[in-house]
């Protein structure tokens, strides 16, 4: 992959199949490794560039839709022209909660399970119950995990309205959660804009580039230098080391270290940081210009922080230091670590520290210490 075709692509369209691109195969997968039971023709690196996404149709009074601050098209999508709730259902699961018919191509974003519905003005995500092994769990979206989505959400929106947000941060808005008893059980899915809310302004269907494609293998053209060496050579300010470690430190690492600090330290949010749940999106003249966080249900609110920054405590998923078992203490103690030392540290910030020193010949341990 050319960071130039992800930088500046030509017309709306190669803006749309870069994106797909980089998602499905420029992407070296989790270091944890991974077990996906999703098909063949619906594999994020293996299956077809589109399908048909099946839904069934429900009545409104058999279905519950949570709203967080909805665009007219997420709106609409969710609904049939008679106002019946249109439940999206992955392909995979047809054969098991039965399906009505489909009508929106598809392509399967790097998670497996969610799918960008591309063929629109304004495309739109779409996060589905999975019933089956992605990564290392059953990707289940039940009551706890879409409600959690649209918590969040919407507690970031009252953030940007306050205007607390740091300058370089941003977040794909997860607006719509559909609830329905589909077979023996509730399940849901959530749609997820395909913007980004910022500080700062954004076009429609912005430039985005996965944290985790900065330093993967672009399996359809393993020939191509990794995407942030490239994006440094051309974009950074001159060719010297110095330079293209500033531009690295300024551009990408602390910029990445400041959302963790704002939403682990201000916010109290307890973020499962890994390299797909960030992206990059660049600015007019192709700087990386804000960090942005997608995946609104893998978050937890830390009760003890949300109360000392006079934040409301109440979420969903929420992890309390001050619990009064010990036992709950300590396993709070061992959450933050597993998502600041685990998961932000070595699947965040040590890869494309890594990459760096890799590329320019600089000694990583240095960089870890500044």
């Amino acid at each position: 992959m050319k960071i130039e075709t992800l930088l500046s692509p030509k017309g709306r369209q190669q803006q749309i199949e870069s994106f797909a691109s980089v998602e499905r195969y420029v992407n070296d997968g989790s270091p944890s490794l991974e077990h996906r039971t999703v098909s063949a023709p619906y594999s994020p690196k293996d299956g077809e560039s589109s399908f048909i996404l099946p839904y069934q149709t429900i009545t409104p009074n058999l279905a519950r839709v949570l709203e967080a601050n909805p665009s007219k098209e997420a709106t609409q999508f969710i609904r049939d022209t008679n106002g019946n709730v249109l439940f999206y259902i992955h392909p995979d699961m047809v054969e098991q909660y039965g399906y009505s018919g489909g009508k929106d191509k598809v392509f399967p974003t790097s998670s497996g399970r969610t799918v960008c519905v591309f063929e629109k003005e304004n495309p739109l995500f779409v996060k589905l119950h999975y019933d089956g092994m992605l990564g290392r769990i059953i990707r289940k979206m039940e009551k706890k995990e879409v409600v959690q989505s649209l918590e969040v959400s919407a507690e970031l929106d009252r953030q940007k309205s306050a205007d607390t947000l740091p300058s370089t941060f941003g977040y794909m808005p997860e607006t719509l959660g559909v609830l329905a008893n589909i077979g023996e059980k509730e399940i849901g899915y959530v749609v997820r804009e395909f913007s980004v809310r910022s500080k700062l302004k954004s076009s429609d269907i912005p430039i985005l580039i996965p944290w985790f494609a900065l330093f993967s293998i672009d399996r359809g053209s393993p020939q191509d230098k990794p995407l942030l060496e490239q994006w440094i050579r051309i974009v950074g300010k001159d060719s010297s080391l110095a330079s293209s470690s500033t531009f690295f430190k300024d551009r990408f690492l602390f910029p990445m270290i400041e959302s963790f600090c704002y939403l682990a330290d201000r916010m109290g949010l307890i973020v499962d940081y890994n390299a797909q749940n960030f992206l990059v999106q660049p600015d007019g003249a192709s700087n990386p210009q804000t960090i942005v966080m997608r995946d609104m249900q893998s978050t937890w609110s830390d009760t003890a922080k949300r109360k000392e920054k006079n934040l409301h405590p109440v979420f969903t998923r929420s992890m309390n230091i001050e619990a009064p078992d010990p036992k709950d203490r300590e396993y709070v103690f061992k959450q933050r670590s597993l998502y600041f030392d685990h998961k932000f540290s070595e699947y965040i910030i040590w890869p494309v520290i890594h990459q760096f020193a890799k590329s320019f010949g600089v000694d990583g341990d240095v960089l870890v210490k500044e």
